[in-house]
């Protein structure tokens, strides 16, 4: 179960993303601020950074995650949104490092598994972690807890643990940050970002 970090600032636009995403089985974390996605970046493992950001803010955001990301041992493929208008790479200015991008869709209503371009987006985000490196992640132990991040499965004492995602998501937290003390808006923050907020 692949992992997403999707940076996207416009709030409209990352609604329109996750459902897309989920629904295909991927466990995603919204940003919508650059320092949120830094500190995201040292809190959880991710296969993937999906970047949505407009016009000038773009290659900057781009090179700062890219930093961050290799300061991490495993290396995370950064797959930039562009526009069609913006498709030549030239106009794009981005330097030698650029993991690869794709098209965004022109409205928010293609972002389904119903359309050519949701198809061809979800192709292309396929490919990007097809082609990754394969890496086994370690699993992560707490007494007879077990959190298997390569098959996103839980088990207690050797029985599987059937979790909600957020639970799942929360555990995977804790478990890779057990000296940090969490207070409810750094959770708020960290896995709810852009969902509705918890009951």
């Amino acid at each position: 179960m692949a992992k997403i970090l999707l940076v996207c600032p416009d709030r409209y636009w990352a609604g329109g993303w996750k459902p897309l995403l989920v629904s295909q089985r991927f466990l995603v974390d919204i940003s919508m601020n650059l320092q949120e996605s830094l500190e995201l970046l040292k809190l959880s493992q991710y296969d993937l950074i999906l970047l949505d950001v407009p016009g000038r803010d773009r290659l900057h955001w781009y090179q700062r995650l890219r930093h961050s990301a290799s300061q991490i041992p495993i290396q995370i493929p950064i797959l930039l949104l562009l526009p069609s208008s913006e498709a030549d790479l030239s106009r794009v200015n981005l330097n030698s490092g650029l993991d690869h991008y794709a098209i965004k869709p022109a409205c928010i209503q293609d972002l389904t598994v119903k359309t050519v371009a949701g198809q061809e987006l979800l192709n292309h985000l396929r490919s990007r972690l097809k082609h990754r490196p394969p890496v086994l992640l370690p699993i992560l132990r707490w007494g007879q807890l077990e959190l298997d991040p390569n098959l996103g499965q839980v088990t207690y004492g050797g029985r599987p643990v059937v979790l909600r995602m957020k639970e799942y998501q929360m555990l995977e937290l804790f478990l890779r940050n057990r000296q940090r003390i969490f207070s409810n808006q750094n959770l708020m923050s960290t896995l709810w970002s852009n969902d509705k907020e918890p009951t």
